[in-house]
């Protein structure tokens, strides 16, 4: 079932024990969300899938390192293991506020 989440643009590059929280970034593929802008903790940071095409193209923290700290909704579906923790997978609409 696709849901859509909102969560604030808080990193990328993101791993099972870890994610990046300032640019450079170096994978497009997908960012990380939290409740909180100034989020730290990788265990309150949900992964989310930039699938390529558009939202790849839009959300990517590769070419758009300041939409950090932005807030965002997406789309799509909710699962308890993306990239080491819960995570939104796939996506399939995503907007920036």
């Amino acid at each position: 079932m696709k849901v859509w989440v909102k969560g604030y643009i808080v990193g990328g590059d993101v791993s099972a024990d870890s994610v990046k929280f300032v640019a450079p970034f170096t994978k497009a593929s997908h960012m990380a969300i939290a409740e909180e802008p100034g989020e730290r903790l990788r265990a309150k940071c949900f992964g989310v899938s930039l699938p390529s095409g558009k939202i790849q193209e839009d959300f990517s923290l590769v070419v758009f390192p300041l939409r950090l700290g932005k807030r965002v909704w997406v789309k799509g579906t909710v699962v308890s293991s993306y990239l080491g923790g819960p995570g939104i997978n796939p996506v399939t609409e995503a907007i920036l506020e």
